[in-house]
C-alpha cells in the first residue's frame, strides 16, 4: 500500500505541474475503484503540452521532459500496471493499478 501512496502522490504532483504549465484553472481529478482483486486509481489533468515550458526543462532525445521521464519511470516501478492516456477535451489520465 505504501508504494501505491507514493505512486498516487507522484501522479498528482505531475497533474498539478501540468496545470501550472498550461495555466489551467481546472481541478485535478482523482478517482478509485476496488473490484475485490485490484485497486484502480485514475488521476486526470487538463494540462496541455507547452513547447516553451518543455524547452525550459532538459529533454530526452524524443523531446520529452527529463523530469517527466524520471517521474513516469518511478510511478511505473511502484504499481502493477500504469497507463498514461490522453483525455477527451485535453490533458492526461494516469491510470494506476495494484493487485491485492
Amino acid at each position: 500500500m505504501e508504494d501505491l501512496k507514493i505512486a498516487v502522490s507522484e501522479a498528482c504532483a505531475n497533474a498539478v505541474i501540468a496545470h501550472e504549465e498550461a495555466g489551467s484553472q481546472d481541478a485535478v481529478s482523482v478517482s478509485y475503484t476496488d473490484d475485490g482483486g485490484r485497486v484502480v486509481i485514475e488521476v486526470g489533468d487538463r494540462g496541455q503540452v507547452d513547447d516553451d515550458a518543455a524547452a525550459q526543462d532538459e529533454a530526452d532525445s524524443m523531446g520529452i521532459s527529463s523530469r517527466l521521464v524520471m517521474s513516469m519511470a518511478l510511478v511505473e516501478s511502484l504499481v502493477d500496471e500504469c497507463e498514461f492516456l490522453p483525455r477527451e477535451g485535453g490533458g492526461t489520465l494516469t491510470r494506476l493499478v495494484i493487485s491485492h
